[in-house]
């Protein structure tokens, strides 16, 4: 794997995109963009995060992407939200009141 990631769009506690750039080179994708929102509501925070893709232009790179992106999407997704809840409930638990 080689690929640039450049931050697209920030809004200081409130949204991130990155993105890839230039030339990747990606098993699964040719290009993807991630996204996270963060969203005040009345009973906590809303969080969206997502990816959208492309697949590769070759042909076996694309069936391997047509078999495997979205799972590795959702793996990916459910990873960084996973960490996030650890890495909060751990600060939450070694914040003094």
């Amino acid at each position: 794997m080689d690929f640039t990631v450049v931050v697209t769009k920030w809004v200081k506690d409130k949204e991130k995109i990155w993105e890839t750039i230039g030339e990747s080179k990606l098993i699964i994708y040719s290009w993807y963009k991630m996204m996270l929102r963060i969203d005040p509501v009345k009973e906590g925070t809303h969080v969206t995060l997502s990816i959208g893709y492309q697949r590769p232009r070759f042909f076996l790179l694309k069936i391997i992407s047509l078999l495997f992106a979205d799972l590795y999407c959702i793996w990916c997704l459910n990873r960084m939200l996973g960490d996030t809840e650890r890495q909060l409930a751990h600060s939450l638990s070694t914040t003094s009141i």
